[in-house]
């Protein structure tokens, strides 16, 4: 499976220790959706909203464990969900991507996340402290 990630998990060293290994990659645009700050959270959610794009990465070839781990990891507010990724060149790339459940919708900002402002500002305190991790022991 390839998998489509927008948030947290576009990071390497998050993403290696969640899904138990290292996989290949590539820089990829959704479109067609839109990504914003969980209210009150360090990590976004991602929802279908027509004319707005997404970037992020796309992860290939991920193993059965690994996609255990990461759904364990995600939890309740996503689901897994089909969609074509735009991976440039005219690639386009079926994979999975974990978007919010239509009952959270409302758990999401106006505010756009910014990876790099996570990087910076955010991503020790969201290692230290996102419940998701305890579901992957």
């Amino acid at each position: 499976m390839h998998l489509f990630v927008y948030g947290t998990l576009m990071d390497q060293e998050i993403m290696s220790r969640v899904a138990g290994g290292v996989f290949g990659f590539k820089s990829a645009v959704l479109n067609d959706h839109v990504r914003r700050t969980v209210r009150g959270e360090v990590y976004p959610g991602m929802v279908a909203r027509k004319g707005e794009s997404v970037q992020g990465v796309v992860y290939f070839d991920l193993t059965a464990a690994a996609v255990d781990r990461l759904d364990r990891f995600e939890g309740d507010l996503y689901r897994r969900s089909g969609v074509v990724v735009d991976a440039g060149h005219g690639a386009a790339i079926e994979a999975q991507a974990y978007i919010i459940e239509n009952k959270f919708v409302h758990r999401l900002s106006e505010s756009e996340w910014r990876f790099e402002a996570f990087q910076k500002h955010a991503k020790h305190r969201f290692q230290t402290s996102y419940a998701g991790y305890k579901n992957l022991d």
